[in-house]
């Protein structure tokens, strides 16, 4: 059963365009917070949650602890582009989808969280700017990488890019993500045999 969210927080640009940073916690004890990282955020703020929000909570409760054994207490959410939109295609016609201090906050999220989960889907960008999308991932990965935590996901689609929570089993659990981990040795195994939240929470 769903823990009810007690903490709701969020952080938007000025002119409320962008949003930075999302909260929710269900626990007034100190825990695990995940971050999860999707295509680019829709209408939740730091008072009403929207489908993905609530998802993303229920699979996080699911799961129970992190890789290093804490409780999950909370989740982050960020955005590969902080643009806020109901229709991903809007993304298209924006001069700065990606938004002011995104990186920034981003790393912030990232540094305090326990476990990050790459979930931003295919995204609906066209074969003419694939290649700008494929290099905006790579940079989210890295910040990853560059703060020693591991990356996950919950399944790889077609395409190759981590699948959206909405597309995907609650009861899935998330895998490292291949490439993009500490340890080598996770990296070489292409994410066979590694430890994965449902191991975890046992």
């Amino acid at each position: 059963m769903r823990s009810k969210i007690l903490y709701r927080s969020a952080l938007l640009s000025a002119d409320k365009l962008y949003r930075l940073q999302l909260a929710r916690s269900w626990s007034q004890d100190f825990g695990a917070y995940a971050l999860w990282i999707g295509l680019n955020p829709s209408t939740a703020d730091g008072e009403e949650d929207d489908p993905t929000v609530d998802n993303i909570c229920r699979r996080t409760q699911y799961w129970q602890t992190a890789p290093n054994g804490k409780a999950f207490v909370g989740i982050f959410l960020g955005n590969l582009y902080a643009w806020r939109a109901t229709d991903p295609l809007q993304l298209l016609y924006r001069d700065d989808p990606v938004g002011p201090e995104n990186d920034a906050n981003l790393r912030y999220m990232i540094e305090r969280s326990d476990m990050v989960i790459c979930a931003w889907g295919n995204g609906p960008f066209p074969v003419r700017q694939q290649p700008m999308h494929m290099r905006r991932c790579r940079e989210v990965l890295q910040l990853i990488r560059d703060a020693g935590r591991d990356a996950y996901m919950l399944h790889r689609s077609a395409s190759g890019h981590p699948r959206h929570p909405l597309y995907w089993p609650e009861d899935a659990p998330a895998h490292l993500f291949p490439g993009y981990n500490t340890n080598k040795e996770k990296n070489d195994d292409k994410g066979r045999g590694t430890r994965t939240t449902e191991e975890a929470s046992r």
